[in-house]
């Protein structure tokens, strides 16, 4: 007979998710509704504040960001904001609106938190990762591929400072 352990695996508390302004203010509703811990872009930051003057705060708060600005991970300025800082992203995978991202969002809830709690000691980050719906099963939980994380940002500042 196999014995269990009498320790459980600790496990984080529930992380608090960023809602960045370009996700709008219904997915804040939809997420809180769901028991998600959500903190929105326009109550800390005015409108217009550069993504790599956020992001630092963001991370350093230890906040998810939940974003659907795919430039973020285009634009060397805002990687190296995100890669420095330890920050860590969910970003919607393909064209979805908001409100399906939202409903993804809260449909992985779990997959989330085992995907955060994975690597605990070095808190997870820095990522971005995308999130898109499980083609095979399309109200299941969401399937989660690594964008960019230390590894691929690494690389892509070797290739910069080849020049």
């Amino acid at each position: 007979m196999k014995r269990r352990s009498c320790t459980k695996a600790s496990k984080l508390p529930d992380p608090t998710y960023f809602v960045d302004r370009n996700l709008g203010k219904a997915i804040v509703k939809t997420l809180r509704e769901a028991g998600f811990s959500v903190e929105a872009h326009d109550d800390h930051f005015p409108q217009k504040t550069p993504d790599t003057t956020w992001i630092p705060v963001v991370a350093q708060k230890g906040w998810i960001a939940l974003t659907k600005d795919r430039q973020i991970a285009k634009n060397a300025a805002e990687i190296d904001a995100f890669m420095t800082s330890g920050g860590r992203a969910f970003l919607p995978h393909g064209m979805m609106k908001p409100s399906e991202f939202g409903l993804l969002l809260v449909r992985s809830k779990d997959r989330l938190n085992r995907y955060l709690n994975k690597n605990k000691n070095s808190n997870a980050g820095p990522f971005m990762t995308k999130i898109g719906p499980n083609p095979k099963k399309l109200e299941a939980a969401g399937l989660l591929e690594t964008w960019v994380n230390k590894k691929v940002w690494m690389e892509k500042v070797r290739k910069r400072t080849r020049g």
